[in-house]
């Protein structure tokens, strides 16, 4: 049995094909509504948590890019945020330090510009990752905090509850205090 699936998104080249996030058992896979496959640190790039010794592998978000590309959030693991790419090749990556050690990462969205928005619950307000068209050299990658201090993106408020962009382009952020 799988628990606690907290996010799903469908393959836009594929309806019959989508993926399922459990907050405990890694990504699970569909076809033709089917569990096919289970994802988890024994055969992807996801990992277990690191700060409870659980075990368990938390997915908190799911989101393709404009290339088919599916971006995962892994929350509490040690690297993150996991991309697997549509030649089904796996890659992992982390902010570093930026974070300081709160690694817990929710809902993600992959804008248009090739921007990956991702949404850091409990009052740690976003953060933003760019691999530069480039998803499997990590070298030129480039990760920014937003939050609601001046300088730093200017939210509303640090409760970020979610993201979305809008037809033209726009990234909106839904706050504790407004969007």
């Amino acid at each position: 049995a799988v628990n606690d699936i907290v996010a799903v998104v469908v393959d836009p080249r594929d309806p019959s094909h989508a993926y399922a996030g459990s907050w405990d058992d890694g990504l699970i896979e569909f076809r033709d509504r089917q569990p096919i496959a289970i994802h988890n640190e024994t055969n992807s790039s996801l990992g277990i948590v690191t700060n409870d010794g659980s075990g368990k592998v938390n997915v908190g978000g799911l989101t393709y890019d404009a290339n088919g590309n599916l971006w995962i959030t892994n929350a509490w693991a040690a690297k993150p945020l996991s991309v697997l790419t549509r030649s089904g090749q796996w890659q992992s990556f982390t902010p570093g330090s930026l974070l300081n050690g709160n690694l817990l990462l929710a809902d993600i969205i992959a804008a248009r510009n090739g921007l990956k928005w991702i949404v850091r619950p409990r009052g740690n307000s976003l953060i933003v990752f760019n691999d530069k068209g480039t998803v499997t050299d990590a070298s030129d990658d480039q990760w920014k905090l937003i939050n609601n201090t001046p300088g730093t993106g200017g939210l509303p408020a640090p409760d970020v509850y979610c993201v979305a962009e809008d037809n033209d382009g726009q990234v909106w952020v839904g706050t504790s205090r407004g969007i």
